[in-house]
């Protein structure tokens, strides 16, 4: 007999005497038969392993490459829709900010036009007095926000 004479109780030996204590009744000569004679043994599991670890592999590959693609396509058709409304809302920018640093040289324009629009909508729904009410309001906002508000000292 090949096994060990001293195993411990928990230890588990993968070896050809474990196929015979299992089945005690074969000889050595039937055990040695039946391993060359189609029976699994430890070098086929490894290979049947290593193909189905290559095999997941792949899938998993496959999956993230799919996974990555649709995210750059989703960027990309993201990207180039975004590209051009951030250049407009630029170019958008850029004049409110030269209205607004030439606000001074139309203050006149300015206020008497924020005060006559809303004085006409006012006037329209309200009434005379409500428009004059609102339009002069309206007047002293948009003059305080032309020349700003002077300190009171």
């Amino acid at each position: 007999d090949s096994c060990p004479s001293s195993i411990h109780q928990n230890q588990v030996l993968l070896t050809p005497c474990i196929h015979s204590a299992v089945y005690p009744d074969m000889s050595n000569s039937e055990n040695e038969n039946k391993k060359e004679g189609g029976g699994a043994s430890i070098p086929d599991l490894n290979f049947d392993l290593k193909s189905g670890i290559r095999t997941a592999v792949r899938g998993a590959n496959s999956i993230l490459s799919t996974l990555e693609q649709h995210k750059t396509q989703t960027t990309t058709d993201f990207t180039s829709r975004v590209r051009p409304l951030a250049s407009q809302f630029e170019y958008g920018m850029e004049k409110t900010i030269r209205f607004y640093e030439m606000r001074r040289n139309y203050g006149a324009q300015i206020v008497l036009g924020s005060a006559s629009a809303i004085a006409i909508l006012v006037g329209a729904r309200r009434g005379k007095i409500p428009a004059a009410l609102a339009s002069a309001t309206t007047g002293l906002a948009s003059y305080g926000a032309v020349y700003g508000v002077p300190d009171m000292k």
